[in-house]
Order: structure tokens, then C-alpha cells, then sequence
């Protein structure tokens, strides 16, 4: 299964998010160009992306994140401003930013590596980038330009949301394509003696 840590906005972020998809889509659509969206409910943040794990290893992979999660108190996020990377005038990515609780996301990701590389698990080798991917384009012949559309809702302010836990999401790899899932959730519990890990069958 392949896993990855990440951190989910709250569900009226999520539906903001949708409707910025739907209008962008118009956009796109009307260009002549094909974007494959990302649903309402895998729209998060990711923390560490840890590739093709034995399922037989995911017990020990959620102790190690909730030796890391009991240390942190929740957090506030904000998300503001939509961005086409790698560049605007010919997007592969459209994702939208973090802005208010970056040092916290950033302190959580650190402990994430620095405990994972304790058990001999590799650290993700990729450039970190606290954003939310809204959707993939496949670029016709005919290069889209999304240059107009970023500069008119690029810093639109999508709210806050309360991060209460770290989430731990698998995709399995079948023919009819990924199937995606949450495999556990840990909640962030620092002084909070209650909070328990959930499994998810």
C-alpha cells in the first residue's frame, strides 16, 4: 500500500475549495484542456510522503506517529491564494497555499522525519511543499495559459481550520485504478489525556 502522513482541512474549507475547482474547471474546459480534480475528501495537506509500505509495517508506522502527535498541541491553519506550478503559463499543478500555521506544520514534519529515521525509514527526498493539490492538467498540444485566472483569484483567502489530528492515507494499486483510503488518524494531544489513535478497517 502506498502511504502518506498528511493533515486535512476542516469541511467548510473543503467545500470552498470544491467550488473554486468547479469554476476553474469552466475555465479550463473552455480552453480545451482536461484536469483531473481531486475529490472533496482527499484534499489535504501532506506531511511525509512514505511510498510502498507492507501492510504487515503499518502498526509499527502508526506507533511512530503517535509518539509524535502526544507531543503536539491542535494548531490553527489558514489557506489563502491559488497557484499553478510550475508556472502559470503552463501548469502541470493546481494547488492552493498554506498561510497561518506554517511553523507548526513545519515543527510537526520535522518530528515526523527525525522519528521515522530513528527506525531506519528513509526521509522523503522531495522539496517540501505545505500546499493542497486541487487538481493534475493533462496539457493539450496547444499549451493552456491559466496566467489571467491565477492574477484574478490568486489571493483569495479560503478561511481557517482547526488541525486536531495527523492522518495516515493509503492507495492501493488496482487495475481499475488507485483506491484510495484513511488508515488511521492520530490526534494531536498534548495535554490532552483522552485522545485516543483510530484504526480505520
Amino acid at each position: 500500500m502506498l502511504l502518506t502522513i498528511g493533515i486535512e482541512p476542516d469541511l467548510k474549507l473543503a467545500e470552498r475549495l470544491t467550488f473554486i475547482q468547479e469554476d476553474l474547471g469552466k475555465i479550463i474546459d473552455a480552453r480545451h484542456a482536461r484536469v483531473r480534480w481531486t475529490r472533496p475528501e482527499w484534499l489535504y495537506f501532506p506531511i511525509k510522503y512514505m511510498g510502498m509500505q507492507d501492510d504487515n509495517d503499518i502498526p509499527e508506522i502508526c506507533r511512530m506517529i503517535e509518539t509524535v502527535t502526544r507531543r503536539f498541541a491542535p494548531f490553527t491553519i489558514s489557506t489563502a491564494g491559488i497557484e499553478a506550478w510550475p508556472d502559470p503559463t503552463c501548469p502541470r499543478l493546481i494547488s492552493v497555499s498554506m498561510q497561518q500555521g506554517l511553523d507548526e506544520l513545519l515543527a510537526l514534519r520535522q518530528n515526523i522525519e527525525e522519528a521515522f529515521a530513528m527506525s531506519q525509514h528513509r526521509s522523503d527526498p522531495r522539496p517540501f511543499r505545505p500546499t493542497i493539490t486541487l487538481g493534475r492538467i493533462s496539457t493539450p498540444q496547444e499549451r493552456i495559459d491559466l496566467t489571467d485566472c491565477i492574477e484574478a483569484i490568486g489571493n483569495l483567502n479560503f478561511g481557517v481550520s482547526n488541525i486536531t489530528e495527523v492522518i495516515l492515507y493509503g492507495a492501493d494499486l488496482l487495475y481499475s485504478g488507485p483506491e484510495y483510503s484513511v488508515v488511521s488518524r492520530h490526534r494531536l494531544s498534548l495535554n490532552n489525556q483522552n485522545a485516543q489513535t483510530t484504526l480505520q478497517a
